[in-house]
């Protein structure tokens, strides 16, 4: 049974509250009430417990009833009458105890879809919690070679040897090579602690690199596939060049000074 079902057959509890006339009268927010919701799905799981016991209750008093006649039973089934109603009796028993267990079986599935319900909206509620207590960037932060500013090193770049240039990058790789830079000092120094000068590229110009330039944000945290420390992000060539025309393009960046 999907996962929804529980939601489409009414069994989630959700409260509605409304924004806020001064911000947004025509919307609505809706949340689950995850406690009430984890109380509606037990009480489901109890009933089809409570069904599937009753009904096997049920099944063996039929059956009792009914009898088998062997010698020495007075039971139903015996003579023509019984046995005439026994054939008109066994399909429909059949298809009872067939819908019977179906029932059952339904009733669990939309408990298991409310519990399971419950656990993803928990989880994406954790994940949009993140998001939204993550403090703007202002920029991105790297490291100086001696007074002059961030420069990219021989092996921070991949050099066709054919032809000597930058293999051009692209944000479908993992870790692409280039200049490593990091989304707050903070993380700049965890990752590499030094008595370089850090500078900091402000974020109008981290969105709005020169022609041959792109960012990926690679680091392990953002979820994008790379692997790379917290808070990296690789600034890397996008068409071939010379390393020299690489290594300009990036010093002539407007670095800041963040220290």
């Amino acid at each position: 049974m999907p996962r929804s079902a529980a939601a489409a057959a009414g069994i989630l509890a959700f409260r509605r509250t409304e924004w806020g006339s001064e911000m947004a009268p025509e919307l609505n927010k809706v949340d689950m009430d995850v406690a009430a919701t984890e109380r509606a799905v037990i009480e489901l799981s109890d009933v089809a417990d409570g069904l599937d016991e009753a009904w096997a209750k049920a099944s063996l008093l039929g059956v009792a009833g009914l009898g088998t006649g062997s010698p020495g039973q007075t039971f139903l089934g015996l003579g023509p009458m019984g046995a005439r109603f026994m054939a008109d009796y066994a399909p429909r028993a059949a298809q009872i105890a067939q819908e019977a267990s179906a029932a059952v079986a339904a009733t669990q599935g939309l408990s298991d879809a409310g519990f399971q319900s419950v656990v993803d909206y928990a989880a994406a509620d954790a994940r949009s919690a993140g998001t939204l207590n993550q403090v703007p960037r202002d920029g991105v932060y790297a490291r100086g070679v001696g007074e002059s500013r961030p420069s990219p090193k021989r092996t921070d770049m991949e050099i066709d040897p054919a032809t000597g240039q930058v293999v051009p990058q692209s944000d479908k790789l993992p870790n692409p090579k280039g200049l490593s830079t990091y989304d707050s000092l903070h993380n700049l120094d965890r990752a590499f602690p030094s008595s370089e000068h850090a500078y900091r590229l402000p974020e109008p110009d981290v969105e709005h690199l020169p022609p041959g330039l792109a960012y990926f944000e690679d680091g392990a945290n953002f979820g994008n596939g790379g692997n790379a420390p917290e808070g990296h992000i690789t600034i890397y060539p996008t068409e071939p060049m010379s390393k020299s025309a690489f290594t300009k393009l990036i010093k002539k960046l407007h670095w800041q000074r963040a220290e």
